[in-house]
């Protein structure tokens, strides 16, 4: 493939008061900022930060931009020493580019060439465990990226929703065939070698071609059984009223690319276009079934359903959660039809911390005493939410572990949590060993004493 535009200019950003943590930046109405563009940050209206974008991603409901480089200004500089008007309202505005090497030049005496990379270890580790996640899940090359010469299917390997297929009892029956006709001239399908299926050489997978028959027919031959849909079970806090859900996943159509041609006639190529989708619903907390809700007017049939328990406990209650894929799976294009980097957010609409810990069952007739011990040792590690083929992730509050402000799902965890179990079977297996060691040192007593009579 060849690319059809050329290097970009450069281009910068000013983003008033914005907060740097991790050295990643989070921000909004940043539609525009791609990689390799330059960050202004200001603080109130004196200038905190220079930086330099490595990598713009999207997810849990925000999008962070990780830093490659970055200086702090020398001296102290304002907006006014360099004729930047202050803008009201959030979010990055478009700065222009001399008025950017003007305020490097003031601040701290070099342009753009002469930023640093960083070099802090733990922030190098975190953007190659993200640059994994991207490439596994997706999207590798931002919200919008484009993918050329094979299915969305066959690029990402983790976070795919099937859509639903026709059961062949629902089908129509084929006609018989009528005794009279003769059978056409058979064509023998020989293997002698006995070559896998996958593993035979077509020449329509050598190429690149065009056949969307003939990419979905090879995409099938790597499928496995996926899911159609994702979900979690959280508590609540019954006094709650109502709970805001944000939807979000990828929508990829196959369309013609806007960077790639096809280097045998010149002509742009195909692509599979990803376009953000999803959406935001408010949920009034009343028991019963939550009636399937289409969140994306473009995908009406992907869905966000449940069901809300009844209050139980300590004005506790239990909700289930669904992002379920019922597009039904068509004979051509049918990467249109699944469902990418899907993601489930549950908050309360003004922010209060309403999630609390899920109830855990006791065990009848069974001595707690190792129980009570392993609460008390994890009483600050409370599961909030557990998931239905996803993880989970909770945002508690930063001085009250025991309660959260958010809930999200995750195609990958961030950490594995042990699980420490008490109960008989644990007692059993330390009695054995018990019982190993005391024979073990009995034996040893006695070849001591042989060895070693007492007189």
């Amino acid at each position: 493939m060849t690319m059809m535009t050329s290097q970009p200019p450069h281009n910068a950003w000013l983003v008033p008061n914005g907060t740097v943590v991790n050295n990643g930046l989070d921000v909004s109405f940043a539609d525009n900022i791609v990689e390799g563009d330059h960050l202004l940050l200001t603080k109130g209206t004196e200038i905190a930060l220079f930086a330099r974008i490595h990598r713009k991603r999207i997810g849990n409901g925000k999008m962070t931009l990780f830093f490659e480089a970055a200086a702090e200004p020398k001296r102290k500089t304002s907006l006014d020493d360099i004729g930047i008007p202050l803008t009201e309202g959030s979010g990055a505005k478009r700065l222009d580019w001399s008025l950017f090497i003007s305020a490097m030049q003031k601040g701290c005496g070099f342009g753009h060439h002469g930023l640093k990379l960083l070099d802090d270890y733990a922030y190098l580790r975190r953007l190659l465990k993200t640059a994994v996640v991207d490439d596994l899940l997706g999207p590798a090359n931002g919200p919008e990226e484009e993918i050329v010469g094979m299915s969305v299917r066959d690029r990402y390997l983790v976070g795919k929703l099937s859509p639903k297929t026709i059961e062949p009892s629902l089908e129509p029956m084929p006609e018989r065939p009528d005794p009279d006709d003769q059978p056409e001239e058979l064509v023998p399908l020989a293997n002698p070698d006995h070559i896998k299926a996958d593993k035979q050489e077509h020449s329509d997978t050598l190429i690149d071609t065009d056949d969307e028959e003939t990419e979905d027919r090879n995409t099938v031959l790597n499928q496995s059984l996926v899911p159609s849909s994702i979900g979690l079970t959280l508590c609540i806090d019954s006094e709650a009223t109502e709970i805001k859900v944000v939807a979000s996943w990828g929508r990829y159509e196959r369309t013609v690319s806007e960077t790639e041609t096809n280097p045998k006639n010149g002509n742009p190529a195909r692509c599979w276009k990803r376009n953000p989708a999803g959406g935001t619903v408010r949920i009034p907390l009343k028991p019963g079934e939550i009636v399937p809700i289409s969140v994306d007017p473009h995908s009406p049939e992907v869905v966000v359903q449940g069901k809300i328990y009844r209050e139980f406990g300590k004005r506790q209650r239990l909700i289930a959660l669904f992002l379920v894929n019922n597009q039904l799976k068509p004979e051509t294009n049918q990467d249109a039809a699944w469902v990418f980097q899907p993601e489930l957010l549950i908050r309360d609409p003004d922010g209060k911390a309403i999630f609390r810990k899920r109830p855990v069952h006791d065990v009848e007739n069974e001595d707690d005493t190792e129980r009570t011990a392993l609460e008390m040792i994890y009483r600050n590690r409370v599961e909030f939410a557990v998931g239905h083929g996803i993880s989970v992730h909770a945002t508690r509050l930063p001085n009250d572990p025991l309660q959260a402000v958010e809930i999200r799902t995750a195609i990958v965890g961030d950490r594995h949590r042990s699980r420490s179990a008490s109960g008989s079977a644990n007692r059993r297996r330390r009695t054995r060993q018990i019982e190993v060691t005391s024979q073990s040192s009995r034996n040893v007593l006695a070849n001591s004493l042989h060895r070693h009579p007492l007189n």
